[in-house]
């Protein structure tokens, strides 16, 4: 995609093909959300509202710290196949701002899965710049069956 086309997405308010709302979204998420994945990769959108801003007009780092969380559950469980995913440690580093009326773009890495953890690596860009990047790991929750 080139960067005109690119920069063009993230100011549509279009969602792009291949994105579905997380059918088991906490009700966190679903107050700030909503917060989409991609079907068949480890990549989540979110589009934020300008009441998620901060002082400076830009998304409030602690939005972009809930967004990082639900793209490293999103990922491990797209990965595992497990139900539900606990963060029980995330790192991040801003690195720049991210305006309010842009899409932000969440792509995770998977490290490793064990019998109870996924260690993820990940980040957060909007119009093609990076604005944070994480590292994390959940701890699986399987479903009962």
């Amino acid at each position: 995609m080139s960067w005109v086309c690119y920069n063009l997405f993230y100011m549509s308010d279009e969602l792009p093909p291949d994105f579905i709302v997380q059918e088991n979204s906490d009700p966190a998420e679903l107050m700030v959300g909503p917060f989409y994945k991609h079907v068949s990769q480890n990549i989540t959108l979110m589009k934020p509202r300008a009441e998620l801003g901060n002082a400076l007009g830009i998304i409030h780092g602690g939005m972009l710290m809930t967004f990082a969380d639900f793209t490293l559950c999103a990922s491990a469980i797209r990965e595992t196949g497990d139900s539900d995913c606990m963060t029980v440690n995330l790192n991040t580093n801003f690195v720049d701002g991210a305006p309010i009326d842009a899409w932000v773009r969440g792509e995770a890495t998977i490290r490793k899965v064990t019998g109870r953890m996924v260690f993820v690596d990940g980040v957060l860009t909007s119009g093609g710049d990076t604005v944070l990047t994480f590292s994390g790991i959940g701890r699986r929750i399987r479903s009962e069956t």
